[in-house]
């Protein structure tokens, strides 16, 4: 089984550049221990007391005078493809979820994409010139992160018992062009673990193939917190295999058990 898939590379700048989730805002400590002595201190004559809380207001409240005089255009997270690059700019490829229809995002500036190869698929931080998203032209790039980029495997039903040994957090699932891209969160281990998206291949003569998302660590991993990754899967062979309209993907979903299975079309069949 664990010759049938790749496992997954770290991809801490990918999870440390991720958009963090919303939080409450929470007090400094020395705050908290200022508010905590505050409002504790039953002995402080009245006067003082109220002295002490105006002063701590006053310094609490916001300053007019460091509100920005316009907010800056947002930045705008995209799993894209990595099309070419020159001495001036860069290009990459972005499928909206909207529509099949591609759009083109050029830099104003040469990007070192490292060792990513065209065609391959990055998380790109960018905001677009044009204020509009989805929308081709020049972009104004904050950063790029490398995700994992893998090809549709295929193997015997007997091989893929297992294949839901740990579940997957999925946060996001969706086909752009060739492939289906998804954002996920795993639980965190320091062993290597296999993973990756399997196509039952007696299934294959079928409309719709059925694949699994499989996750198999090589030992019990034991709860802990979680980290997110990006991951693009490419089924452009699959999609030139004759007769075939689509695919299910089965996924041991943890977000959403409900959730366990998706269905692609196949994007050359009318």
């Amino acid at each position: 089984m664990n010759r049938l898939l790749s496992p997954i590379p770290a991809l801490k700048q990918v999870a440390s550049a991720s958009p963090a989730p919303a939080s409450r805002t929470v007090p400094s400590a020395r705050a908290r221990g200022l508010s905590a002595w505050l409002f504790s201190a039953s002995a402080i004559p009245a006067w003082l007391f109220r002295a002490l809380a105006a002063t701590l207001l006053v310094l609490l409240l916001p300053s007019c005078a460091e509100e920005p005089s316009s907010s800056p255009s947002p930045l705008l997270y995209d799993i894209v493809e990595f099309t070419s690059a020159n001495t001036s700019s860069t290009t990459f490829t972005l499928y909206p979820p909207t529509t099949s229809k591609p759009v083109t995002l050029t830099s104003t500036a040469p990007i070192d994409m490292g060792e990513t190869t065209q065609g391959q698929s990055v998380l790109l931080a960018y905001t677009p010139q044009s204020g509009k998203a989805y929308t081709s032209g020049p972009i104004n790039v904050a950063f790029t992160a490398r995700i994992t980029n893998d090809l549709l495997k295929k193997t015997d039903p007997k091989n893929l018992t297992g294949w839901d040994a740990q579940p997957v957090w999925l946060m996001a699932l969706w086909q752009g062009g060739d492939k289906v891209l998804m954002r996920f969160r795993l639980n965190y281990t320091t062993e290597p673990r296999s993973f990756g998206l399997i196509v039952d291949d007696s299934t294959l003569s079928s409309p719709y193939p059925t694949a699994y998302l499989a996750n198999i660590p090589r030992t019990v991993v034991a709860p802990s917190f979680q980290r997110q990754y990006y991951a693009a899967f490419d089924l452009h062979a699959l999609w030139g295999r004759p007769g075939c309209r689509g695919l299910h993907i089965r996924v041991n979903n943890s977000a959403d058990p409900s959730l366990n299975l998706f269905t692609l079309s196949n994007p050359y069949i009318q």
